[in-house]
């Protein structure tokens, strides 16, 4: 039983949501891929979906929100890099991803 109950924390872990965080100056996002394999990128008040990959590695995607527009973003999690970025109202700004 002790080793059914192991292997069932496992699992669940193995299905977990992969969650992160990221800001650029003044603007906070988040990114949540779903159970459906969707990414879910919120900023301020608004949630789109987003194309692209997240992972616990990195970040590679482009979203559109209705009402701020388009935003880019690459960068490798819990790094900071110049090759880490968010391209937003036509200005590239360093990005940080935890």
């Amino acid at each position: 039983m002790k080793t059914f109950i192991l292997l069932s924390l496992f699992s669940f872990n193995a299905f977990a949501l992969t969650t992160v965080k990221c800001e650029s100056g003044d603007i906070r996002l988040t990114l949540v891929e779903n159970s459906k394999g969707e990414i879910i990128m919120t900023y301020q008040l608004e949630s789109v979906i987003a194309d692209g990959i997240v992972d616990v590695r990195e970040v590679d995607l482009i979203a559109k929100f209705p009402n701020a527009g388009e935003m880019t973003l690459v960068a490798k999690i819990g790094k900071d890099s110049k090759d880490n970025y968010l391209f937003f109202k036509g200005q590239r700004r360093p990005l940080s991803c935890k």
